[in-house]
């Protein structure tokens, strides 16, 4: 039993209002049928009125024809024009179905009426009907089709047409064969307009199922575009050969935005220092850990890769899926858990032997005193005294830098002009005989300020000046201070022109007691490191053509009113 909607479209010409995009597209395609239609009716005349034999007895029926093609071209024409700018597109295809009924009609009576090659166009118009207005079109067009056969039948039984001058003059037809010709074509049209109708409704639901498993599609490679884009990890494909197809945007910034330029390359050229093949790393379970130069900013990372080999649709080896992070802060972070908990021991122990080296130094530093202040002591002897005393008073030195390494007091912030912190720092350096050859040349911006422990940001600033200035001795040169205050913290950048620091040298320079110096206690560097990291800073190299030394950060208090 049919469904109400299929009952309700043989009842009705015009389909529904959501088949409008899908009548538009029809409706065109309908168009170009109806071109290549006439185009084959005017070729085929023409090749007939070639091959007529002279003196044939043939009435001008191919001048009609082509008439009517013309008639076609200029309707179809007429239809571009206005395909446009039709607002009610089903009664715009009616109009082009209809005018396409008379036009046959036309045609069929201008070469035989019962006796034309072309009747069965009229089954091509139903099932044009059918595509285009769906199951009522195409029984509407069947029924005004059975229509026009009986004009062309009726017409040429009473032999009305006799006296047209282009129609072909058709064998007289009796009453009862124009009854026998209308029953078996009134049939043939309307079972046509039935199949035509049930296919176009089977092709309109195969089309929804069709439409809607490319939506799912469409939204899930929308998904999986989604996911690859925003991965917060680098992920490369390459082909079976190892050539680069695709970089992520994560992959692409983190190799300094190399693509397209990579793309096709092998993936040895982009991670020259990759000593395994693909197909090696495939099989090992374990990350491998690349050096990388990234050429945008000069940085060395270092890249963890894995490897998983990618598959097509069909199960078949496809590429290679890589995925790839920067370890370089991770590996950063270890170092100063690894630093931190060497420290935390570190300071157990300092605290306990404290008290068991600074009293009997200090018994030692006070008998010292006392037998220096005797008056029969000789010049040797008071010189061996001088030098105890300096040693001990050098060990007491040493003592109190590592203690305030070990276990540094907590820091206690306030609001300060960087500006006269550094200054008093520098004024002192420059007041010590042993930095007299150093000169302090200063960049600080008035307005720069931080929250920052006075007294431990005055000893980082003193630390690295007496650093600087050891390092340019016994020459001695300049040193820049360059404060800058930037939008989430302040720069620290203290430069010399001393040698600098060896890059075999910088993974060490840190650590407690290392030192490049002779007589360096190898604390100074790590008490500033310590305070920087006290304050959540942090701290790197800095290396220019004629000044080298360190940057440091400090950042931005949070603002509170």
């Amino acid at each position: 039993m049919p469904s109400e909607a299929s009952s309700s479209h043989l009842l009705s010409i015009f389909p529904a209002p959501e088949y409008r995009p899908t009548l538009k597209r029809r409706l065109l395609g309908l168009m170009g049928a109806r071109l290549l239609f006439s185009t084959l009716l005017m070729g085929s005349t023409v090749i007939y009125q070639l091959s007529s034999v002279a003196g044939e007895d043939s009435r001008p029926t191919g001048n009609f024809v082509f008439w009517l093609v013309g008639a076609i071209y200029f309707l179809t024409i007429l239809y571009g024009g206005l395909f446009s700018r039709v607002e009610k597109v089903e009664v715009f295809a009616l109009v082009q179905l209809c005018l396409d009924l008379v036009l046959l009609t036309l045609l069929m009576l201008a070469t035989g009426c019962q006796d034309s090659v072309f009747l069965f166009c009229y089954l091509l118009l139903i099932i044009a009907a059918a595509v285009v207005l769906r199951s009522g079109g195409a029984f509407f067009f069947a029924l005004y089709s059975l229509f026009g056969l009986a004009f062309l039948l009726m017409g040429n039984y009473f032999e009305l047409y006799k006296k047209l001058a282009f129609v072909r003059s058709p064998e007289t037809i009796e009453g009862s064969e124009v009854a026998y010709t209308l029953l078996v074509y009134g049939s043939s049209f309307f079972i046509v307009a039935l199949l035509s109708g049930r296919l176009d409704e089977q092709l309109q639901a195969t089309e929804k199922i069709v439409k809607k498993q490319q939506i799912d599609i469409d939204n899930l490679e929308a998904i999986q575009r989604d996911i690859v884009m925003s991965l917060n990890s680098g992920l490369m494909t390459t082909n079976i050969e190892g050539e680069i197809l695709f970089l992520n945007p994560y992959a692409n910034d983190l190799c300094g935005g190399l693509w397209p330029a990579v793309k096709g390359k092998d993936i040895h050229d982009l991670l020259p220092r990759l000593s395994l093949s693909l197909v090696e790393l495939v099989g090992s379970s374990a990350r491998v850990e690349v050096p990388f130069f990234r050429e945008s900013d000069q940085a060395e990372i270092l890249l963890g890769l894995s490897v998983s080999m990618l598959r097509d649709h069909l199960g078949e080896k496809s590429g290679y899926l890589v995925l790839f992070q920067d370890l370089t802060p991770i590996k950063k972070i270890e170092e100063i858990a690894r630093r931190n908990e060497k420290m935390a021991s570190l300071g157990e122990i300092a605290a306990r032997m404290a008290h068991e080296i600074r009293n009997p130094l200090s018994s030692l530093s006070g008998s010292i005193q006392l037998l220096g202040d005797g008056s029969d002591i000789s010049r040797s002897d008071r010189k061996l005294m001088e030098i105890m005393r300096r040693e001990t008073a050098r060990l007491d030195s040493l003592l109190g830098d590592f203690l305030r390494f070990a276990k540094p007091k907590p820091a206690q912030k306030s609001r300060y002009k960087l500006k006269s912190l550094v200054l008093e720092s520098s004024l002192l350096f420059q007041q010590d005989e042993r930095f007299r050859n150093c000169t302090i040349c200063e960049d600080i911006e008035e307005h720069c300020e931080v929250s920052v422990d006075g007294g431990l940001f005055q000893q980082v600033v003193w630390n690295l000046l007496v650093n600087a200035g050891q390092a340019m001795q016994p020459d001695g040169g300049r040193i820049w201070i360059e404060v800058e205050q930037c939008y989430n913290g302040v720069s620290l950048l203290l430069l010399d022109e001393g040698p600098g620091i060896p890059e075999s040298e910088r993974s060490h320079i840190f650590e407690p007691f290392y030192s490049t110096k002779e007589r360096g206690t190898g604390l100074g560097l790590s008490i500033v490191q310590r305070i920087v990291s006290e304050h959540d800073g942090d701290i790197e190299f800095y290396d220019e053509s004629e000044r080298r030394g360190l940057r440091l950060f400090f950042p931005a208090e949070p603002f509170v009113e």
